[in-house]
């Protein structure tokens, strides 16, 4: 089974210093390298933006590929009923929380939870 990554150059191509003689192309580049080691499919950035040939999303606000999500969910979760996946998307989507790290600590302490 393929996994998918995405990226190469930021949303309109250009690289971002983030240290002396580093950028965050290359950082991305090695990450992108690492993850295709691990059996993702990296796809280049630009053809799965809004404006892309295989756009995914509407816009760069949607974060999150929703239709990637939800066919991970089903296929990790074959047995669930479409009620329980859907809730588990809105969960991973819309965490709660006052504030940005009561959020983060909400989402990831759900994955940890049997």
């Amino acid at each position: 089974m393929k996994r998918q990554s995405y990226g190469q150059g930021g949303r309109d191509g250009h690289s971002i210093p983030v240290g002396p003689g580093i950028s965050e192309a290359q950082i991305e580049s090695a990450a992108l390298a690492w993850l295709e080691s691990l059996g993702w499919q990296v796809a280049h950035g630009p053809d799965i933006a809004p404006d892309g040939l295989f756009a995914e999303r509407r816009d760069y606000g949607e974060v999150v590929l929703a239709q990637r999500l939800r066919d991970a969910l089903a296929r990790l979760n074959p047995t669930l009923p479409a009620e329980a996946l859907e809730d588990a998307f809105r969960k991973l989507t819309r965490p709660e929380g006052a504030d940005l790290l009561q959020r983060n600590r909400g989402c990831i302490g759900s994955w940890w939870t049997v």
